[in-house]
C-alpha cells in the first residue's frame, strides 16, 4: 500500500512540475513581435508574442499596445524587436513579470 501511495505522489509531482517550464528569474533577451503578423501564430487579432528557443508564445502580463503603435513602421506588426524579459511559460503562454522593449539598433 505504501508503494502504491508513493508511486501516485511521484507521478502527481512530475505532472505538476511539467506544466510550468522555462521559469526564469534572470533577465533574458528575446525576440518579440505580433504573434499573428510576424510569427504566423493562430489568432483573431494582433497580440504580443515572444519567441524563445525557436518557439513562439503569446504574452500575458503586458500587451501589444503598451509599447507604442503596433502598426507603425517600427511597430510589432511590421517588425520583430528585441526585449529584456523575466517570466515563465505556463499553459502554453509566456507570463511576464518584467518586460522592457529594447531600442532599435542603427546599421
Amino acid at each position: 500500500m505504501k508503494k502504491i501511495l508513493f508511486l501516485i505522489l511521484l507521478v502527481s509531482s512530475i505532472s505538476i512540475l511539467a506544466q510550468d517550464k522555462k521559469a526564469t528569474s534572470k533577465i533574458q533577451i528575446v525576440e518579440t513581435s505580433c504573434g499573428q503578423c510576424q510569427f504566423k501564430m493562430e489568432g483573431k487579432s494582433c497580440d504580443l508574442a515572444v519567441r524563445i528557443d525557436g518557439k513562439s508564445y503569446f504574452v500575458e502580463g503586458t500587451n501589444i499596445d503598451a509599447h507604442g503603435d503596433a502598426h507603425a513602421k517600427d511597430g510589432f506588426c511590421a517588425s520583430i524587436r528585441k526585449a529584456e524579459e523575466i517570466g515563465a511559460i505556463k499553459n502554453k503562454k509566456f507570463v511576464v513579470t518584467y518586460f522592457k522593449l529594447l531600442p532599435l539598433t542603427q546599421h
